[in-house]
């Protein structure tokens, strides 16, 4: 089912990326759905499918001297805590706090643009979303380039259910849900392992 109800899919999976680079350099596809709020939409964003889903915000800092994995000088490695995790690689800067959810089959789903309060500190009352409580890892070196998560507790949730209003945190330039689907895949880098989500809502 479609993460929002009466969304509207404001671009599809094979659009060319990057768009920070003239049109013949976009060497790969955005392969995700994103899907904004449609008119009567009540802008909250459900589960996609029975499963196991977290919520989850990385703040990772990469050192533009470095690239991509050069944080916290030479010889340093990212702790073990982070590194078993497939969606690591999605910072809060790009892809602000996203719910990963997972299916009994191993399918994996991740709903990103959802700002952290609203994901990891629920209003007290009535449980209206389902994580209730968060944790924190960190990388405690002596740098600027360190990294840290959060993540809430693993959830069970049905197809339908309530899991964070929609929002634009990140890399986004309004409200919408960036759904990704990777089938049964264990490194968030195997792009051949991802459904085009219009493909499986039929």
């Amino acid at each position: 089912m479609i993460p929002i109800r009466g969304g509207v899919i404001t671009t599809p999976f094979d659009e060319p990326r990057p768009l920070s680079v003239p049109p013949a350099q976009r060497n790969h596809v955005h392969g995700a759905l994103d899907i904004a709020p449609g008119e009567g939409s009540d802008g909250i964003i459900r589960a996609p499918a029975d499963g196991t889903a977290q919520g989850v915000v990385i703040y990772r800092g990469v050192d533009p001297l470095k690239g991509r994995g050069g944080w916290g000088g030479p010889g340093v490695v990212e702790k073990a805590e982070i590194l078993e995790y497939p969606w690591r690689e999605y910072w809060y800067d790009t892809y602000g706090g996203f719910v990963v959810l997972y299916e009994p089959s191993g399918r994996m789903h991740l709903l990103c643009h959802i700002r952290p309060k609203n994901l990891l500190n629920p209003q007290p009352g009535p449980a209206r979303y389902p994580f209730r409580y968060a944790y924190y890892i960190e990388e405690n070196e002596e740098t600027r380039w360190a990294c840290h998560m959060m993540l809430t507790e693993p959830t069970q949730v049905r197809a339908g259910q309530p899991l964070a209003p929609v929002g634009n945190a990140g890399y986004s330039t309004g409200k919408h849900v960036h759904w990704e689907i990777h089938h049964t895949s264990t490194r968030i880098d195997d792009y051949a392992a991802r459904v085009n989500p219009e493909e499986y809502m039929k």
